[in-house]
């Protein structure tokens, strides 16, 4: 039998994991009960065993931790996240992990050092086996671009439809290129498992931001899209950029693992290509079955590889992408080459952290710019 050693980060990563979990699980049951999700119920464990081991109180009951996550910052924690590679040291105090309780609200921070742990550690989440597939129904297709074709219609509608009625499922599969009736038991009902909750209504309707296609909700008398890193959040005219959907048994809502983990990372992903659209650039999402996310193509003919990577942790990132990189043996295969590979993060990080580059940099040999840095470079080839 395989032993974990249980270190500060083992035990954060089962957190904020477990955490987004126990978010997922209050909205479905609308409270907690048990048993609690298992992540979070080993987290406990590690806990209470690594405050042992440092003679500090121990936290006992999952009520003591959601009152630590709600009401004090990592920095004053009994257990020292401090020395954690990855971490962000001098934000410290102010990093808390949820904003509200009894009712379980994760804060963004909690949300995107989870979205580090999963795409690092790769578990067999709902997400990859709705990946995979995906590109199973590519298999009957010859053609890298008939391939393509299949996976970037699908791959896009469930990132643009957290929330999907039938008439939008029954249209897909009617001018999508696989069979329906795949796409229908092999997709559609993996994804769409849920109702949304009669509590997350406004004004007795389901809203659905117009710019990601997720569940809005009102929070504090303050509409608030699902994915926090929408630019729905910091909009001044939300109510427009909200459709107002009846609800009925027919209307879907994505399952979490694919709201957080599918849907809220194409979110920079799909706005990087809105931008470089408007820009006169060919752009192919996903190309060579999501070797890497976008292959831009500038009007002038030079040729991006693009990967966004949208992670809290700049040492975390580094460290990634030195183990990754991009797949070169399947994009020459593909014929997906360009004049220029590098990884892409949203202009959010910068202002949070200004320093985020230079963390990354010393840490990896690997070509990184900011969002809006990119975009100048593709002006300099329109």
């Amino acid at each position: 039998m395989k032993v974990t050693k249980v270190t500060s980060e083992t035990c954060f990563n089962l957190l904020v994991t477990g955490l987004v979990d126990l978010e997922n699980a209050y909205e479905l049951k609308g409270g907690i009960t048990h048993p609690y999700p298992q992540n979070l119920q080993r987290a406990l464990n590690q806990l209470a065993l690594l405050s042992l081991r440092t003679n500090q109180p121990i936290i006992q009951s999952l009520g003591q931790v959601l009152k630590f996550c709600k009401t004090t910052p990592l920095i004053n924690w009994p257990v020292d996240f401090s020395q954690i590679e990855a971490f962000p040291i001098d934000e410290l105090e102010e990093i808390y992990l949820l904003e509200n309780i009894p009712e379980v609200r994760t804060t963004e921070y909690c949300q995107e050092f989870a979205q580090d742990v999963i795409e690092s550690n790769k578990p067999g989440l709902l997400q990859r086996e709705v990946y995979t597939q995906i590109k199973n129904l590519t298999l009957r297709y010859k053609t890298i671009e008939e391939k393509d074709t299949i996976y970037r219609e699908v791959r896009e509608f469930l990132a643009r439809h957290a929330i999907t009625t039938l008439h939008e499922r029954v249209s897909f599969k009617l001018k999508c290129k696989a069979k329906p009736e795949t796409v229908e038991e092999e997709i559609f009902n993996v994804v769409y498992t849920h109702s949304v909750p009669a509590n997350k209504f406004i004004n007795d309707k389901i809203a659905r931001c117009k710019l990601c296609g997720s569940l809005v909700t009102m929070h504090n008398d303050t509409m608030t899209c699902a994915v926090r890193k929408c630019d729905f959040n910091i909009s001044k005219k939300k109510k427009d950029l909200v459709n107002f959907i009846n609800p009925d048994d027919t209307v879907k809502l994505a399952a979490p693992d694919i709201r957080y983990y599918l849907v809220s990372p194409s979110v920079p992903e799909l706005k990087l290509r809105d931008q470089a659209e408007k820009l006169k650039c060919k752009v192919t999402m996903w190309p060579g079955l999501d070797s890497y996310d976008l292959l831009i193509v500038c009007p002038d003919g030079y040729k991006f590889c693009v990967d966004v990577k949208d992670w809290k942790s700049a040492s975390g990132l580094a460290q990634k992408c030195s183990e990754t990189g991009f797949p070169m043996s399947d994009i020459k295969k593909h014929g997906i080459e360009g004049d220029k590979y590098c990884f892409v993060v949203p202009d959010a990080h910068k202002v949070n952290k200004p320093n985020y580059k230079e963390v990354f940099q010393g840490h990896s040999d690997a070509e990184i710019y900011y969002e809006s840095e990119l975009i100048e470079l593709i002006q300099s080839h329109v």
